[in-house]
């Protein structure tokens, strides 16, 4: 499984677009980083409300062409988005840590 991660700062205007953007997450659904099925992305969040961020980074991968975005309630700060990307769906996995 190839995973990729960020680390993330909160500023006063705090975007989770490059979790989420060209150099993230999106990587995945256009197969850049992944000729699989599935990945995973680690979002190191160093400073900032956590939950908030998490929040962010949730809704934002809701408007990724995505089919489903849950909670893996058996892993703590895990979340589970399917997206349909170009070739199939894809099964992108979120694990979150903060480090302060």
């Amino acid at each position: 499984m190839e995973i990729e991660s960020k680390r993330i700062y909160e500023r006063n205007r705090w975007s989770p677009s490059e979790y989420l953007g060209s150099k993230g997450v999106r990587r995945f659904i256009v197969g850049a980083y992944s000729r699989e099925n599935h990945g995973g992305m680690i979002g190191y969040i160093q400073k900032g409300d956590f939950k908030k961020i998490v929040r962010k980074i949730k809704m934002g991968l809701k408007k990724m062409n995505c089919k489903t975005c849950e909670d893996i309630i058996q892993i703590e700060n895990c979340v589970l988005s399917v997206h349909h990307s170009n070739r199939k769906n894809i099964r992108i996995y979120h694990l979150f840590f903060y480090f302060s």
